[in-house]
């Protein structure tokens, strides 16, 4: 994998590809590779079962993957 390649620059790149901005927008994630998302979106949630730097760079925790937290947590704040 290309040391610029990313989930953040990814997902960067198709929200400003359809002009939709960060702040209206959440990432979900549990590891390393989703800390850099997990600070930069507008709302970032880590599951209770994260490592801790990802809980650390998140706005919220949800219960865990195993125990359905992110469609608890949408549930609860979206829908």
């Amino acid at each position: 994998m290309g040391k610029n390649a990313s989930k953040w620059i990814g997902v960067k790149t198709i929200l400003s590809h359809f002009g939709t901005g960060f702040g209206n927008t959440a990432a979900f994630g549990d590891d390393f590779n989703d800390v850099e998302m997990l600070r930069e979106y507008g709302i970032g949630v880590a599951v209770a079962n994260a490592i801790d730097e990802a809980k650390a760079a998140a706005d919220y925790t949800c219960d865990t993957n195993d125990n359905d937290g992110v469609a608890k947590w949408l549930e609860e704040n979206v829908l």
